[in-house]
């Protein structure tokens, strides 16, 4: 073996060709040994780093279903599903590369520069130039994403605040202030008001108990508040990442040359989505939206809901693969897929699948959603698919058919035209729900594919709150209608009998004998001193011209208990049960509230629908489909076919409210309260009579229930809620009805009274048959004897009548020819 300076001389010796040769040589072989150490460095130590790296192109790619049709009782859509592709974009791909110490990509959750600003306006007026838009569609592109950057602002602002307590933790103003941004007791608190079912307000309010101990501490202990204000900024943290991830939808139903455009565009659209998806449409629009409700985004956020990591994409197309639906990748692998299916059965993940939901498009989403399926692909440094490993398809969903008639809808709509109320009406035998309107109302199709600012203004900012639905969550005092349930109460008690009278005298003295103290007396609200007979009423007289005295003289001799409890029988302060979410359960007073002397008159007021009782217009529609149907309280719905009431299937859903069950009324009471509900309309002094009704063949009570509302100026004003609540036709009940008009200086029987005749009309128009029944004839006939005994006694008194007329009709105002005027400012009653 050469020695090194035998090496050398040999070297030496050689000539300059077979020199340079053996040196290229040598450095080949160098560099390739270090190309080898490299790449084993790379492959061995660097592996799993690297395969992170390497799994940012695969993505789980969401393939929506088509949505069931929602169909009304003729098989009309009023709510279908149209495939399409929609452009959505993505802010976080707006990000300049930047990299942390040792040379790895980082996109940090930030505002952009104006630099990327700059880059994604380009994009913005590509789109808009490409889908032919105006400069106005521009305008609105550029809305949409500067409203999800402000939400990124404002998430950044919250994470730089709660650092900078933590770093305070010394100071016990720091800790409480800390304390205060980490708890969510406020929302436990709004959770635990909106719900009924005890076992929930028990889970609800042991959490609330749990958060206040465990805020002491943070307030006490600078640790503990390092540690939750560490915990809290995670979860801010996480919440800001998916933020700047999620999609912000910009164009629906893109044509076809425009998506390849989009597709092959490059860097010119960088950060635009093109997806293949559905378009959800409302035919009806306002006039159905109180029933159907609308779906926010049919394809939201979950387009490429995990390109940071295959692990994910892989764990999301796994959960695809096993038919446990959409959820968040690793739910299902960490809550199982038993207690998936349950919680998405309840809707724990609509609101991740589209935002606000409600309706039918909420109560029957299980089926309407079908099963939505999945792709797993990878994806270039352009974000362009290059291959497809993997893919399940989506199922359709399931159509779901309605009680309701679209034709009652756009009626019930127009008859309440400007005002603000709702209308519903039951088919008094089954409680089908034939329409359900809430006023001012919304067009649905105005909320898809992104809200503008018009959209913002006259709807989610509207102070006449077009969302909130009054036919389900209206608080209104009954007023005068309330009466009909007094008056069962009085008869089945037997504190009054169907022809005993009550003297009105005008004045209702509540301490008779000058005992107690407080208000002396309430007045009747009514002026009937010209009509003859008026001053000795019995229950059906009492019925027809409202007679406030009467009522109030029934409510006391009741008592506060046995009125509670024949409120209570006919539903009042209890949910229907109705297969919607989001009903509110009305108001009734206990009866143990009132003190036996009743001063101060509340159990008085009670009994004609004022002071603490409070139902909704469904709750009413009720009540009179009890009175139509001889004393089956039925419990209304509005699913005919397709699905049934998916929260029923869980307990403690609070859908277990109301049902279908039978009043222990006697037949002669019922005659008695008919009759008088029948001379509202028809009677010669009903508070009705003006209004059209007679010519349905309709029996119902009027209601002017007097409330305070905010005045423009501050303070507060008295003002009206008007209602009208009956059936037709009154021999042979069909339909039950509730109508009311909120915040009028008019009455029940001039301004609710005419809106339901309109809508009556329409329903005989598209229910010929329940008109046509004869029971009517039969009825005559069995009032023929009594009508001819009375025929002596009305001639007697047709003289002073006339007499009266003159006076009666000067004392009408204009304005209020239905028969009622305002109500008395102390008793909130009615005046025919």
């Amino acid at each position: 073996m050469l020695s090194n300076a035998g090496a050398f001389r040999l070297l030496a010796g050689m000539a300059w060709p077979q020199r340079r040769l053996i040196a290229l040589v040598a450095g080949l072989a160098t560099l390739f040994l270090l190309i080898a150490a490299r790449l084993a460095w790379m492959q061995v130590v660097q592996h799993d780093e690297y395969a992170a790296l390497a799994g940012q192109s695969r993505a789980a790619t969401v393939l929506p279903p088509p949505r069931g049709t929602i169909r009304d009782r003729n098989g009309e859509a009023l709510a279908v599903s149209r495939s399409g592709w929609s452009v959505a974009l993505v802010y976080d791909d707006f990000y300049a590369p930047e990299f942390d110490d040792r040379g790895r990509p980082r996109q940090p959750v930030r505002l952009l520069s104006d630099a990327e600003r700059q880059r994604q306006d380009g994009v913005l007026r590509r789109l808009a130039d490409l889908a032919g838009s105006e400069r106005s569609t521009l305008e609105e592109f550029r809305q949409l994403v500067d409203d999800h950057a402000g939400k990124i602002a404002r998430e950044v602002e919250s994470i730089q605040e709660l650092r900078a307590l933590r770093d305070r933790a010394d100071e016990a103003e720091a800790r409480a202030a800390l304390a205060e941004r980490i708890s969510n007791e406020a929302n436990l608190r709004t959770d635990l008001e909106r719900t009924d079912d005890a076992m929930r307000r028990q889970e609800i309010e042991d959490r609330i108990a749990d958060e206040r101990d465990l805020m002491a501490e943070v307030r006490a202990e600078p640790k503990m508040a390092q540690r939750q204000g560490y915990f809290a900024t995670i979860l801010r943290i996480r919440r800001l990442r998916d933020l700047a991830r999620r999609r912000v939808p910009l164009l629906q139903d893109v044509p076809r040359a425009a998506m390849l455009r989009l597709e092959t565009g490059g860097d010119d659209f960088l950060g635009l989505r093109v997806e293949a998806g559905a378009t959800r449409q409302y035919p009806r629009g306002a006039a159905t939206a109180a029933v159907v409700g609308y779906v926010d985004d049919l394809n939201k956020n979950f387009s490429d809901l995990n390109d940071d990591s295959a692990r994910r994409a892989g764990a999301f197309y796994a959960a695809v693969l096993r038919g446990d639906g959409l959820c968040a990748p690793g739910v299902v692998d960490r809550i199982g897929p038993e207690r998936f299916q349950a919680f998405e059965r309840r809707g724990r993940f609509r609101e991740h699948l589209y935002g606000w939901i409600g309706g039918v498009e909420n109560a029957c989403d299980t089926v309407l959603r079908g099963r939505w399926g999945g792709a797993l692909v990878v994806r270039d440094a352009r974000n362009r698919v290059v291959e497809e490993v993997g893919r399940v398809d989506a199922i359709a969903g399931g159509d779901v058919t309605l009680t309701i008639d679209a034709r009652l809808q756009q009626a019930a709509l127009a008859a309440l035209g400007d005002a603000r109320g709702a209308a519903v009406m039951l088919d008094a035998r089954t409680g089908e729900v034939l329409c359900l309107v809430s006023a001012p109302s919304y067009d649905p199709n105005r909320l898809l594919g992104g809200r503008d600012a018009s959209v913002s203004a006259d709807i989610f900012q509207n102070p006449r709150a077009p969302l909130h639905n009054r036919a389900l969550k209206g608080k209104y005092p009954p007023g005068s209608a309330f009466k009909v349930i007094t008056a069962v109460a009085g008869l089945e008690e037997g504190v009054i009998e169907p022809d005993a009278t009550v003297e009105c005298t005008y004045l209702y003295d509540l301490r008779p004998g000058g005992a107690g103290s407080g208000r002396r007396t309430l007045p009747c609200g009514h002026h009937h001193e010209q009509i003859p007979g008026y001053r000795d009423v019995n229950v059906t007289r009492a019925l027809e011209v409202s007679c406030n005295v009467f009522f109030y003289t029934v409510a006391t001799r009741l008592g506060g208990e046995r009125l509670e409890k024949w409120a209570g029988a006919f539903g009042v302060g209890e949910p229907t049960g109705i297969d919607l979410p989001g009903e509110y359960r009305g108001k009734r007073p206990a009866g143990a509230v009132y003190p036996p002397d009743h001063v101060n008159g509340e159990l008085a007021l009670y009994g004609i629908g004022q002071h603490t009782v409070a139902t909704t217009p469904l709750q009413l529609a009720r009540v009179m489909a009890a009175v139509a149907n001889g004393g089956t309280l039925v419990s209304p719905r509005v699913i005919a076919s397709g699905a049934g009431d998916p929260r029923r299937e869980e307990p403690g859903s609070g859908a277990e409210g109301g049902g279908s069950r039978r009043l222990p009324v006697r037949e002669s009471t019922w005659r008695a309260v008919r009759e008088g509900l029948r001379q509202v309309v028809f009677g010669p002094e009903g508070t009705a009579r003006r209004a059209g009704l007679a010519a349905l063949r309709a029996a119902g009570k009027t209601g002017t229930a007097e409330v305070e509302v905010a005045a423009d100026g501050g303070g507060v004003r008295k003002t009206n809620h008007a209602w009208f609540a009956g059936y037709a036709p009154w021999d042979a009940p069909r339909v039950a009805f509730a109508l009311v008009v909120e915040d009028t200086p008019l009455s029940g029987g001039a301004d609710a009274a005419p809106r339901v005749e309109a809508l009556l009309a329409e329903t005989r128009a598209a229910f010929p048959e329940w008109w046509a029944s004869t029971g009517g004839e039969r009825r005559k006939e069995a009032a023929a004897p009594a009508k001819e005994a009375a025929a002596p006694a009305e001639e007697a008194a047709a003289p002073a009548k006339e007499a009266a007329a003159p006076a009666e009709e000067a004392a009408a105002p204009a304005g209020e020819g239905a028969g009622e005027k305002g109500p008395d400012p102390v008793a909130g009653g009615e005046r025919p």
